[in-house]
């Protein structure tokens, strides 16, 4: 999956669950449980308090489905840098400059 599609599922992400963008660039595979009726995330937001976000919109949830699909690892951030190839976590101006080209 390129980098505007990462880009756009973020987004989408965001969007939809009502994240922070540093929230939801802080995500871990660990975080995401897809089970089949109790898909959900587990963040750790304002105050380094953890909450539970349901993902109750399916196409978000297929969406995510198959950018996992495309991964080639197991464990980590859910969105990672591609440019320095090193595969480390997505960082805020990396996002921010993205929307801006």
């Amino acid at each position: 999956m390129d980098t505007s599609s990462r880009d756009a599922l973020l987004f989408r992400l965001v969007f939809e669950t009502r994240l922070r963008i540093g929230e939801a660039i802080g995500l871990y595979l660990d975080d995401l449980d897809l089970t089949r009726g109790d898909e959900h995330l587990t963040v750790l937001g304002k105050g380094e308090r953890k909450k539970t976000v349901l993902l109750d919109d399916p196409a978000l949830v297929v969406r995510l489905r198959k950018y996992l699909k495309n991964f080639d690892y197991t464990h980590g951030p859910l969105f990672q840098a591609t440019r320095n190839g090193r595969g480390g976590a997505l960082r805020y101006q990396s996002v921010c400059m993205s929307k801006m080209r």
